[in-house]
């Protein structure tokens, strides 16, 4: 009996270090930026997950689960728009939603919620912009399965139409294929001369925060990102540049 106790302490343990040592790869691309433009577009945003990263193994009855991730620019570059989308026009009830798809394998994931994952709000023209991005499914509710071969990803920072790339997705499976709105960062490098002061290349941070439906930061969520200091762009003739204000 005490022997029994001793292996239910010791899972207890091991699951409580799986769960808070839990790692999310991070993919992005670097496009070239000019430090001086005040309109650049920065590269694209992956997180990759190969585990329930996200949710409560002590409640894998209930779908729903909310954690917030915000992505912090660095060197006080400036987030102008989001997609063409300017900081008023992003809110919790007025989200970009970002498609949930599969990376590789055979994963199992909820594909009736279009909205399972989206940005919920951004902040603009200061000296510590970021964005966050609403995190609302449990990852360890029997609709998931996902293992070190079976991955799904987030992928931002791309034109209206190019993600998913997948057939399986939440966005309505094939026919979704392409229907992500824009969600190209567009950065303002002229606002510091810090950006490229340590190396050629750019890089955001990231936490992670328990939340709830309206996107709140919370105590912090222990996850790693991995790298935590993913390069977003770097420094040369710009390869592309983006509109202040979103069109009407």
């Amino acid at each position: 009996m005490k022997r029994a106790r001793i292996l239910l302490v010791l899972s207890a343990v091991l699951l409580a270090a799986a769960w808070a040592m839990a790692t999310i790869e991070i993919q992005t691309t670097t496009p070239r930026v000019n430090p001086d433009g005040m309109c650049e577009v920065a590269g694209t945003f992956r997180m990759i997950f190969s585990a329930p990263e996200f949710g409560d193994p002590n409640n894998a009855a209930n779908p729903a689960y909310f954690v917030l991730v915000r992505v912090q620019l660095s060197q006080g570059v400036q987030l102008m728009n989001i997609g063409g989308r300017t900081k008023p026009q992003v809110t919790p009830a007025n989200f970009i939603a970002l498609a949930l798809e599969k990376d590789s394998g055979s994963p199992s994931f909820p594909t009736d919620d279009p909205d399972a994952v989206r940005i919920v709000r951004f902040e603009s023209g200061t000296a510590s912009d970021y964005f966050d991005i609403l995190f609302t499914k449990n990852m360890y509710h029997a609709a998931w399965s996902l293992s070190g071969s079976d991955r799904v990803r987030i992928t931002l920072g791309t034109p209206a139409g190019a993600t998913p790339t997948d057939a399986a997705n939440n966005f309505g499976g094939a026919p979704g294929v392409g229907t992500q709105a824009d969600s190209r960062l567009c950065c303002n490098f002229a606002a510091t001369t810090q950006d490229f002061a340590f190396d050629d290349f750019w890089r955001v941070g990231m936490i992670a925060a328990s939340s709830d439906a309206n996107g709140s930061v919370g105590p912090t969520y222990s996850v790693n990102f991995q790298p935590p200091d993913p390069a977003l762009a770097q420094k040369g003739e710009s390869d592309g540049v983006c509109l202040l204000v979103r069109p009407e």
